[in-house]
């Protein structure tokens, strides 16, 4: 089933910029190591687009992979709601040594 018009307007949303990589020329490219003296570390050129971004969890049943291209899942984090770097820094390294063992 899809999502008509006035469901999507009806939807909660924010606004925001995200950052597309602009036309060019040549072949972008990202250097994942410190480059040589005068090397740029990355050629490529953000380009702000605003866009508003929906919240589609409240209808998320009528949401289908194969007709809107996307689903909402449930999904369970291991660091619970806590997101903090040092939070989820921990329960990385903790989920890791769990795979070693």
């Amino acid at each position: 089933m899809t999502l008509s018009p006035s469901i999507i307007d009806g939807l909660p949303y924010v606004e925001g910029v995200l950052n597309y990589l602009a036309p060019m020329a040549e072949r972008p490219m990202n250097l994942a190591y410190d480059p040589s003296p005068g090397v740029p570390r990355s050629t490529g050129e953000p380009e702000p687009h605003r866009v508003v971004i929906y919240d589609a969890r409240p209808s998320a049943g009528r949401l289908s992979l194969d007709s809107e291209g996307l689903a909402v899942v449930k999904h369970n984090s291991a660091t619970a709601s806590d997101t903090t770097p040092l939070t989820a820094g921990s329960t990385y390294r903790r989920c890791r040594r769990t795979e070693r063992s």
